[in-house]
């Protein structure tokens, strides 16, 4: 059982906790860009790409 703040709502619990993923996430994202080598794997293989909106936004379920 999951206690929560006073006043505070499941669905607030939710908005907050989702928040905080994304912007570890996105710090995520950013420690990998500055660290050298992590653009490929041992094998020479692509650890991530880099997409433009536009580009995710022709994705299904963009835009």
């Amino acid at each position: 059982m999951v206690h929560l703040p006073n006043g505070w709502s499941e669905q607030k619990t939710t908005a907050v906790a989702e928040k905080i993923l994304g912007l570890g996430i996105i710090l995520f994202g950013r420690q990998m860009e500055v660290t050298p080598g992590s653009g490929t794997c041992n094998h020479g293989r692509s650890t991530y790409i880099q997409l433009k909106l536009v580009d995710i936004e022709r994705l299904p379920g963009g835009r």
